[in-house]
Order: C-alpha cells, then sequence, then structure tokens
C-alpha cells in the first residue's frame, strides 16, 4: 500500500517487512509449540495468527484488482495455485517416498488417505471425522495433519472472492456481508466449542471470521472515513494499537493450552491482537522496532515452506522412535526445518516469483494447469495407497513382519464368540471343555474381560476340567452395578441394563462361585481418556450410576458407588470377588516398536522401544488405584490380582519377552499374554 508520511496507508499495496515479522511470530509459536509443548503451551495460536494475515493480504489483492475492473477468477486462482503448490508438491512427494522407506502397511495407508486430502484441501474435514481432538496423542503419528489449516484457507477463498465482487459495486453491502458472516462464524464457533469441540477447531464455518477479520482491515484501510481516520494518524494512537495487539497475542500465549475450550471466545485473544497489530502500520514503535528486525524479517519470507516442513520431520521422529523423541532429536528437527524452508524459499519459491513472464496471465495458466495435474497425480496416489492397504508387498520385512502379528491376533480371537446354551446374558459367551461342567467360573467387565478370559480359560482347563468359564463383556462400559455409560454427544450405550441383568443371573445361579472383575480401570475414572499415541486424550465415555436414592455424576464418584453395590450385592450372595487391576497400557501398536528400516532411537541408545517405564504406568493408574484402596478397606474378603508384577520389573513394563508379544494392541493382552497372567492366580478361583 502506498505509505504516507504519518504512517496511514491506503489505496496501492507495499511490501510491510513488519507483516514478515508477524508471520515470524506466528510460525515460531507453532514450530516451538510442536517441537517443545512444554515451553510454548498456547503455540498452536500461531495458526490464528496466520489466518487474519492470510486474510488481509489475499483481500488487499483482490480489491485492488476490482478497483482497476482486472479483476479475474482464473487469474487469481492461477495466483494461488502458483503461490502454494510448489512447496507444498515438494513436501508430500518427501513426505510419501519417506513414508514408502520407512512405514509399516497400516500407517502408510493413512498417510496416503491423507496425502490424498492434502492434494485436494480436505485435510481439516479428514481430520475432523478421523482424529477428532488436535491435542489427542495420536496426532503426532500423522505427518500430514498440519495441513489442516491451509485446507481450512483454500476453502475460505473459494467463497471470498465470489462474496467480495457481489458486495463490492456498494460500500455498505460489503460491511455489512463482512459483519453479518463473520459474526455468524463466531458465534457458531463458539457454540460448537462446547457442543462439538472438533467441529469447532476444524470446520471452516467456524474459522471463516479470523480471515473475514482480516479481510475486514483491508477494506477498511482502503474506504477511510476521514473523521474517524483523523485518530488513527497519530504516532501516539498507532503505537497504543500496537503496544495492545502485542499484549493480546502475549496473554493468548500465556493463557491458551490445549485444556482450554478453543477456539470458542479464547480465539480473540490472537485474531484481535493480530488485526491490532496490522492496523498499526510499519511505524508503530513494535512494528517498525520489534517486528522488522532482520532475524524475525527473514524468518517470516520463509514461514510457509517452514510451516509445511516442521510437522512432518518431528511426526516421523515420533513414529520412528515410538514415542516421544529425545529433546535433542526434536531440537535437530527444527534445524533442518529451517534449512529445508531456506532453500524451498530460495531455489523453488524465489525463481518462481522472479521469473520474466510472472505477471503475463497465459504463463501463469500454463504453470498452473501443470500445477495442478502433478497434484491430482499426488492424490490418486494416496488414494490408491489408501484402497490397496498400504501397498503390503513395498517393504517385504515389513510386510511379513506384520502379517505375522495379524495372524497371532487374529488366532486371539477366534475362540471368544461362543454363545452360552443357559439362560445367560444374551452379551455372555461361554468357554467350555465340552465336559459337564460342575462350577462357573463368571468374568465380567470390558474388552480386557474379554481378552483376558482366552488365557483363564486355558489355564483354569489345566487345573480343572470341570469348570465352566462365563464371559460378559461390553466394549467401553464400566463393568459394575447401575452404571450407565454414554457418549460424548450424550446417548447411552446400554451398558446398565445388559450389566444389571448379568449380575442378576450370577446372583441366582448357586453354580456360579467365583466372580472376576475386569476392565480398563484407568480409562473410566476421572475425565476417562486414554492413553499415548492411539487414543490418548480420547474419551472413552461419561459415566453416570443410578440406584433408588437418584443418580450421581462424574465419573471418579460413579466408580466409587458402583464398586461398592457391586462388591455387597456378590458377597452377600456368598460368591467370592476378584478385583484384576489394569494391565499396563503402551500407548502405541506393538509391531510399531523395535523394527524400523531407519532406527532413531539407534542414535541415543536405545534400540528397543516395546517397553514403557513403571513409573508412567503406575502414575496412569494411581487414581482409580487410590479410589479402589479406599473401597476395599471395607471388604476384607475381596481378592486383588496385579498384573503388573507380571509384565513388568522394577524399571519398566514390557510388551512381550524374546520374539513374543504379549498384547494384540496397545492395551489388550493376547491370548499368550492373557495366559501368563493367568497362570499366576488361577489357583486362587477354587
Amino acid at each position: 500500500m502506498r505509505s504516507s508520511g504519518n504512517s496511514h496507508w491506503t489505496k496501492e499495496s507495499s511490501y510491510r517487512p513488519d507483516i514478515d515479522g508477524l508471520r515470524a511470530i506466528a510460525v515460531l509459536a507453532v514450530v516451538l509449540y510442536h517441537a517443545f509443548p512444554q515451553w510454548v503451551r498456547g503455540g498452536f495460536i500461531g495458526v490464528d495468527i496466520f489466518f487474519v494475515i492470510s486474510g488481509y493480504l489475499i483481500t488487499s489483492i483482490i480489491l485492488a484488482d476490482l478497483e482497476k475492473d482486472s479483476f479475474s477468477f482464473r487469474s487469481f486462482y492461477a495466483s494461488r495455485i502458483i503461490r502454494i503448490f510448489p512447496a507444498l508438491t515438494l513436501v508430500l512427494l518427501a513426505v510419501l517416498s519417506f513414508g514408502w522407506i520407512e512405514l509399516l502397511a497400516r500407517e502408510y495407508k493413512q498417510l496416503g488417505l491423507y496425502a490424498a486430502a492434502s492434494a485436494l484441501f480436505f485435510t481439516n474435514l479428514l481430520a475432523q471425522s478421523d482424529s477428532g481432538n488436535y491435542f489427542d496423542a495420536g496426532a503426532e503419528e500423522k505427518p500430514l495433519l498440519h495441513l489442516w489449516s491451509l485446507g481450512v484457507e483454500e476453502q475460505f477463498y473459494i467463497v471470498w472472492p465470489l462474496m467480495l465482487v457481489f458486495f463490492f459495486r456498494s460500500n455498505r453491502k460489503v460491511l455489512i456481508g463482512i459483519a453479518g458472516v463473520g459474526l455468524f462464524s463466531f458465534l457458531i464457533g463458539i457454540w460448537l466449542s462446547f457442543t462439538a469441540p472438533a467441529i469447532a477447531f476444524y470446520s471452516p464455518i467456524t474459522r471463516f471470521f479470523e480471515l473475514m477479520m482480516g479481510g475486514y482491515l483491508s477494506y477498511q484501510a482502503r474506504n477511510n472515513n476521514d473523521a474517524v481516520e483523523s485518530y488513527f494518524r497519530h504516532h501516539f494512537f498507532l503505537n497504543i494499537l500496537s503496544l495492545a495487539g502485542a499484549i493480546l497475542i502475549a496473554m493468548g500465549l500465556l493463557l491458551i493450552d490445549s485444556k482450554r475450550i478453543f477456539p470458542g471466545a479464547w480465539v480473540l485473544l490472537p485474531t484481535v491482537g493480530t488485526a491490532l497489530l496490522i492496523k498499526a502500520g510499519p511505524t508503530a514503535w513494535i512494528n517498525r522496532y520489534v517486528l522488522q528486525i532482520k532475524p524475525l524479517v527473514w524468518i517470516g519470507l520463509i514461514s510457509f515452506p517452514l510451516y509445511l516442513w516442521h510437522w512432518p520431520l518431528l511426526s516421523f521422529a515420533h513414529i520412528v522412535e515410538g514415542g516421544m523423541p529425545a529433546r535433542e532429536v526434536r531440537a535437530l528437527c527444527v534445524f533442518v526445518a529451517i534449512a529445508l524452508a531456506w532453500l524451498t524459499y530460495r531455489y523453488l519459491e524465489i525463481p518462481i516469483r522472479l521469473r520474466k513472464y510472472r505477471n503475463n496471465r497465459a504463463w501463469q495458466r500454463q504453470v498452473a494447469l501443470r500445477l495442478l495435474l502433478v497434484m491430482g497425480m499426488i492424490a490418486v496416489f494416496g488414494a490408491t495407497l489408501f484402497l490397496f492397504q498400504g501397498l503390503k508387498n513395498r517393504i517385504p520385512h515389513l510386510q511379513s513382519y506384520e502379517q505375522d502379528f495379524s495372524a497371532r491376533e487374529n488366532v486371539d480371537l477366534i475362540n471368544i464368540l461362543a454363545p452360552c446354551t443357559s439362560g445367560v446374558s444374551h452379551v455372555a459367551k461361554c468357554l467350555s471343555t465340552g465336559k459337564s461342567a460342575t462350577e462357573k467360573i463368571v468374568v465380567i467387565g470390558d474388552s480386557h474381560g474379554a481378552a483376558l478370559s482366552l488365557g483363564l480359560f486355558k489355564a483354569v482347563n489345566e487345573v480343572n476340567s470341570s469348570i465352566e468359564l462365563v464371559y460378559h463383556s461390553i466394549g467401553g462400559c464400566l463393568p459394575l452395578r447401575g452404571v450407565e455409560s454414554y457418549d460424548q454427544l450424550g446417548n447411552s450405550r446400554g451398558c446398565r441394563d445388559d450389566n444389571d441383568a448379568m449380575y442378576k443371573w450370577v446372583i441366582a445361579d448357586r453354580s456360579v462361585k467365583s466372580v472376576v472383575l475386569v476392565s480398563r480401570w484407568a480409562s473410566r475414572v476421572g475425565d476417562a481418556t486414554g492413553f499415548g499415541s492411539v487414543d490418548g486424550g480420547t474419551r472413552s465415555g461419561i459415566y453416570r450410576y443410578f440406584d433408588e436414592n437418584g443418580e450421581v455424576r462424574g465419573n471418579s464418584e460413579v466408580f466409587i458407588h458402583g464398586l461398592r453395590r457391586t462388591i455387597e450385592n456378590l458377597t452377600a450372595a456368598g460368591k467370592r470377588v476378584f478385583f484384576v487391576h489394569q494391565v499396563p497400557e503402551f500407548g502405541f501398536y506393538p509391531p510399531f516398536c523395535g523394527r524400523r528400516p531407519i532406527p532413531l532411537a539407534n542414535w541415543h541408545g536405545n534400540a528397543n522401544r516395546c517397553s514403557i517405564s513403571r513409573s508412567l504406568v503406575e502414575a496412569r493408574q494411581s487414581e482409580y488405584r487410590s479410589l479402589f484402596d479406599a473401597v476395599k478397606t471395607d471388604f476384607p474378603a475381596l481378592v486383588t490380582i496385579d498384573p503388573l508384577p507380571v509384565f513388568c520389573n522394577a524399571a519398566e513394563c514390557s510388551l512381550g519377552q524374546d520374539s513374543s508379544f504379549f498384547y494384540r494392541d496397545d492395551d489388550h493382552l493376547n491370548s499368550a499374554g492373557a495366559y501368563r497372567f493367568s497362570k499366576t492366580f488361577v489357583e486362587k478361583l477354587f
């Protein structure tokens, strides 16, 4: 924009180094948040800073062309393709190439899906339905997840030029259009932040107002009201705007974290702060002496390729490591990302921008068509990876390893589908030797109960072949009397009726002598979240307890009430009750450990990541164990069975031993693991 002596800028666009400095703040916040989340807990708001800047700059370009009556949709989108596609294509090809070498079929299949979505600019919509939550631990295993923000931007630029052209003839209509659509976007974002957080975070509808905020700044700067704008021409007022903007962004970085309801109203801190800094102009004190320092401007110039490169590097490091990489590895990823960003900027972006034909619209369209073709090929290749299960044959030793594990996993599941012939709950399954059963052992649990039953039946049969094992399990349910489970939308899962029916049968059947309670207890109390990169941060459910006295809410209180009632009812009926503590959770899929072609973990002397720190396991289980201990004091006959001594030593817990696994996924035992565990306590059941 043309600069006047008092820093007020109006019609024609001109370069503003302070905006590049602001870009640097945004990208550094995001990069540091991803690499060192404990340092910059609110760094993810850098994306919101980007949105406002993007809306301001792109709207300025559109308005300038509209004012000259030279705006063309074809030229606008050709320009966007030339700006975005070269660096994005390079990164997508690099990610797919490294994934070909390093990823297992299951991982590469998922990468293919995200590559296709990224090439078609709907990564945000895929992430909304796939990951559920940006802050879930599983996000670290998706190298292209960060491109959700690019999806939001490009979806915005599909509709925004149409709106501007439609409203351009009337200044009032433009203001009304921007204000009305922007307000709707903001308000629906607040509502969805409480009712559907994933949609609120990833949906273009809830994010459009951020880009429109920048668009409003651009339009307002080109259509000034002199009576109002005279106040904005004083350096003192500009400095106040600049300072206020910097304070708001700083507050956002310090106060916002993954536990906040976001975007919600919190998003106003980074967006309004950015708008104020842009409004203040390049001569305001902070804009001039902070945002325009050369290192920040340089980072701002490479901010787009830096954003593209940093997350795949950090994500691949996490995948190869099987967990959070060492601090040194993460620091190296950041430095490599900066180097790759500079190389991309210097040898790919600049040459395209400085081509002598760059202002030739026919040349722009030809280049754009070629880039579109390449991007389309990437989308087809990504879809092929997804449809053909990650091309399992590409790396023979990884294929045989993963197939071997999958075969053992499937064998574990074959024998659990035997329905009971007696009058047991329709959910229950029975495992029997076929001989006359004189006594029954009943396992009541969630999916962990089904997993344990496989090995427990074998162990029981070795001790007493006349015992029938009955197990009743409903995945995701808290297997206690009077407890109902609800999903995130408040829909009942029907756990209470099925569980209570099973308990009534158990209490009435005199042949049932022992009842074993099994569950993933740690994910049923407190905030009821999963663990690790598989489902960490994902809530397993909301639990409520019901009896004749009314209703109890709060997962931990529900656990206490349900456990106490269950034990009381069973012991009063003469049953022996066994409470099985939760097996260690590992937070990653077993085949992902220790078998990578490029074993990054070897860099710091830890070649085998098929284990987890025991202290981490104990910390994860501490809440439910303390609640259980408080209840147990009232029931001295209750027998406690603890798997930690079986799968853990003093320092760590292991997925398996030698070349054999004890788990079929990140938290369920396979038949070998269940049998190993059951052998340690089976004789107590008689």
